[in-house]
């Protein structure tokens, strides 16, 4: 080979050589994706959580000792009341004290009132717990 041909295949290899790095490095592929698909590769939304208002007719309606879904239990004299509840001597004496002469009155009665007229929090929740044994479960 002379001296043009030489440089004859030296041009012809080096424009190959540029052909082939300039198609390695300008290659592109494109996916075309789907939004359902799109969709399925992202991560799930973390669940809402939804707040229970509270409206003031379920606020005085916790308040008070009777339950709100219950209607009251059968008539009796409080001290016959709380001796069939179990409940503690100070907290009979406090209620028949206060006027709480029979369980009718136990439905009108609010927590805070109790709070109020000197029952310990221990007293209270006795008090609740037998109001709500008691008390009869509305139907429906």
């Amino acid at each position: 080979m002379n001296n043009e041909e030489n440089t004859l295949a030296s041009n012809v290899l080096q424009q190959r050589q540029m052909r082939r790095n300039s198609t390695a490095n300008g290659s592109n592929i494109s996916i075309n994706i789907t939004p359902e698909v799109a969709a399925l590769l992202r991560p799930a939304p973390p669940p809402v959580q939804l707040a229970t208002p509270v409206t003031a007719a379920t606020a005085t309606l916790s308040s008070l000792l009777l339950p709100p879904d219950c209607m009251p239990g059968p008539h009796m004299a409080m001290a016959d009341f709380c001796l069939h509840h179990g409940l503690d001597n100070s907290v009979t004496q406090k209620l028949i004290e206060l006027g709480y002469a029979n369980t009718n009155s136990l439905q009108y009665t609010q927590v805070s009132d109790l709070k109020e007229f000197g029952l310990l929090l221990g007293n209270i929740a006795q008090l609740r717990a037998a109001v709500s044994d008691w008390s009869v479960v509305h139907a429906g």
